[in-house]
This record gives structure tokens, sequence and C-alpha cells, in this order.
């Protein structure tokens, strides 16, 4: 879950990731994606208001991000919302003061429609990464990271995702791996007969497309959603036919991340089922610590009828967060986010080896990176038996309580809401580069014809 602030501090006027307190002070806000830990303050009146009023202020981000953003949060603020196109340098204006920043928008491959920004400033870049899942091969593809010679560009800041910036997480197998061995599993089960059924537990309401896409189209079967759910989800092509809110159908992704009970708690919500026979599996990462190759991608429930839980991760494992430092090579690292079981101290202190000293922790600070201003309420979808997130106030700064962390436990930012993206064109990377084929060679991504399917709404964002 994030803990970034807002502000990036050598670039005045704009803000990341959240949009409350001192960010109200910005003109220029970006949106990596549309999960809730990185929207704080999006919905709040200070924010919109600043929006409405102020003829200079517009928020960032994708496409798709954008799509959601004018259908939920913030409805009836088209014009406000700029799309930053994949992989392309955007000049921005800050003001007469401060000159242009250029940015542009690189695939995170954390979610459908995540993004990385690469801002460059005075001479100087900045990466922020938002939450992202990267290998060192996809970095060696992204070109706006490099220069004309073809390396790397030098990078002033990393703003680096670090929930699993912990040794016990080295190793978290692929969303390729994990999707077949779901694949094998949820096959072995439904074959068993007609009374045969599968729970799939989802951290999040959207974030998991490519998830139902593949085994709707491997077993030529729908998902049955919640209301909620299918509401986002019927406007995208192809996940459209994916889903239903018919309960007619073997498989069912309708009681969102609840990590309690199995079958019980799916029964309780759909007693028709009650003489069917129950697979529950929830995708997560937090219990996958110490994880090897050798050990099976699924955990088995002690009791009949329980839940088993499936490692499926979101985020970069801490070996996939060391290929990108040795491969970027920053001058400066900042954690955005408190690693499970990890204090502020001690996560920049894990980081201060690859940083040279760099990493630095201000209580005095505001715009401390492992502070937080406000965080109103948990995340919709986080495990109910998770440990509590205890906060509380630090000190008074300018009328408006700010807090540090005495404990905090990260979840997996994908167990919020969160919205769609389109892939990116065929010579770019895409925000997933799966490689997986189904049984059925049918592919994952979506077909470039398909682009004409999409809501209108999309063609107003683009201004056409």
């Amino acid at each position: 879950m994030s803990t970034f602030p807002g502000p990036i501090p050598e670039i005045p006027k704009i803000s990341v990731d959240r949009f409350n307190w001192q960010n109200l002070k910005s003109d220029i806000f970006f949106l990596t994606h549309f999960h809730s830990d990185h929207m704080v303050g999006l919905r709040d009146y200070p924010f919109q208001n600043k929006l409405r009023t102020n003829s200079t202020a517009f928020l960032y981000c994708s496409e798709l991000t954008a799509l959601f953003l004018t259908q939920n949060h913030l409805k009836g603020f088209d014009d406000k919302i700029k799309v930053l196109p994949i992989n392309s340098q955007q000049v921005i204006s800050i003001n007469e003061q401060h000159g242009c920043v250029t940015v542009t928008a690189l695939p995170a491959g954390h979610c459908p429609g995540s993004v990385m920004f690469l801002f460059e400033y005075k001479g100087l870049n900045y990466l922020y990464t938002g939450d992202y899942r990267m290998t060192k091969e996809n970095l060696m593809k992204m070109k706006p990271l490099k220069d004309s010679d073809g390396n790397f560009k030098p990078i002033e800041t990393l703003y680096l995702d670090t929930t699993f910036f912990n040794p016990v997480y080295s190793y978290l197998p692929n969303r390729d791996e994990s999707m077949r061995a779901l694949i094998a599993q949820c096959r072995s089960w439904i074959e068993k007969g007609d009374d045969y059924i599968i729970d799939l537990r989802t951290p999040a309401i959207v974030g998991i497309e490519y998830v139902l896409i593949a085994l709707s189209e491997e077993f030529a079967q729908p998902f049955h959603v919640c209301e909620k759910a299918y509401e986002k989800y019927y406007r995208i092509p192809r996940l459209s036919s994916a889903v239903t809110k018919s309960t007619n159908t073997k498989f069912h992704a309708c009681l969102g991340g609840f990590n309690q009970q199995g079958k019980t708690l799916f029964i309780k919500h759909h007693a028709e089922f009650k003489k069917h026979k129950i697979f529950s599996v929830k995708l997560c990462t937090m219990h996958a610590s110490n994880f090897s190759k050798k050990k099976n991608l699924l955990s088995y429930p002690p009791e009949e009828g329980g839940l088993h839980r499936l490692v499926y991760s979101s985020h970069s494992s801490y070996s996939e967060l060391l290929e990108m430092i040795e491969t970027l090579r920053p001058r400066k690292i900042e954690p955005c986010v408190v690693p499970k079981n990890f204090t502020p101290e001690q996560v920049v202190d894990a980081l201060r080896p690859f940083n040279d000293n760099k990493v630095q922790r201000s209580d005095s600070d505001e715009n401390s990176l492992l502070q937080m201003s406000s965080y109103e309420e948990d995340a919709p979808g986080c495990d109910s038996d998770a440990e509590e997130v205890v906060l509380k106030p630090k000190e008074e700064a300018k009328g408006q309580p700010l807090f540090t962390f005495s404990k905090y436990v990260a979840q997996d930012s994908s167990d919020e809401e969160d919205g769609l993206a389109v892939e990116s064109e065929e010579d770019e990377l895409p925000p997933f580069s799966w490689n997986y084929q189904s049984g059925t060679s049918k592919a994952l991504s979506f077909p470039k014809h398909e682009e004409e399917r999409l809501p209108a709404k999309r063609q107003k964002l683009n201004g056409s």
C-alpha cells in the first residue's frame, strides 16, 4: 500500500498519486493507476474544487485510467483529465517561473492502465514507478529510458515501489506460471462432475482482467461477477464476454478478496449451491515468504472446503527490485511503500547500501516519503485478518495533522478498486507482457480491430 505523500520535491507544483493536504498547493497532478491507495483525496471537495476553479490545474494519466475516472471518481471533469500516450515524451508547462517538465508514461506491468512516470526537469531525470512488476528484460526494451547512444539515462532519484523489498520475497513466480497452475487445478476440479464449481477470490474488482479472460476462454464459460464489477467489465472489448451477472456457470468471482472461510462463505451468499462441491481459491502473495521454485504455487487449507491460496503477484519480487536498481543505478532511491514487518526506519536502512547513504528520512519534513498526511479508511478488499494499521498523530503543520507509522503492514496494492487499460501498440512493451497461450491457442492481447468497439467516452477523452 502506497505511503507516498504526493509532491516530487525536485519538481515544483506537481504531485503524484495523492490529492490532499499539501498537494493542493500543486497545479499539475499525475495518477499511475486506478487503485484507491494511490487516489487518496481524489473524490474530496478540496481537490475537485481545485480542478474546477483553477484553469491551470490538470490531472495526467493513461487512457483507460482516464476513462474510468470520468465514469467514477471524476464525473464531469473530462476537460481536466489529460491522457499521456505510452512511451511518448510530453512537454508540460508548469508556469512562467518554473518553466516546463518533460514527462513520459511507461508501462508498469502492475495492472491494466498502470504506468510509471519518467520526469525530466532542468537536465535531471526522475523515475516514479508507482506499483509495478518488471524484469530486467522489460527494462531493456524501454527506449525512453535510454539516450541516443542506447545507454540508460542517469536517474537522479528513483521513487521505488518497495512492497516486496525484503529478502524473504526474493523469488515470486511470474504470472504465466501462476496462470498455468490455476488452469490445471480448475480443469482437474470441474471435470469431476457437473456439480463441481470454482469460487475465485480476486485481490481486486479490476486488475485481474487477464485471469478472467484466460480462464473463460480456456473453459468456454463466463465468470459470474458482482454488479459493481460487471458495470466496469462489460465496457471493455473481449472482457465483456468473459463475465456475466448470471449464476448459471461453473466459474464465480463474485466475493472479492474475502480470505475467511471457503465453501461456507460461498454458500452463505449463494444458497442455491448448497449441495455443490466448491473449490475456493484466492490469488494473493503476502503468504509466500521464502517461496522457491520447488514449492507448490497452490497451498491447501487444513479443513475440507477451506480456502486455497495461489501465489500471484503484481508487484516486483525482491530480486526484481534489485535488478532495476542495478540496471538503472540511480543516484538516490526513495521508498514509496513500507514492506510487511518493516518499520519506516528499517526500509531506509535496507536501501542505504544501494543509495550511497542518500536515503533520508526527516520527521520534520512534511514531504517525508515515510509519512502520511491522511488516510481516512482501510482500502476496500483488504484482508480482514491482516494486522491493523496503527496511525498516531505526529505534529501539527500549518493547521493540518501529520501522521507517521508506528506499525504498518503492506497489503497487495491490487487489493483496492481499480480501473482498466488498453494494450500498447505492438512495437511497445504492453502493460502486461504475458507469453501465456491457453490450450485453445487464444492470445490474451486485444486485437487492434477491437479498438473500434471501445466506448464513445474514450474518443471524447482524446478530444475527437
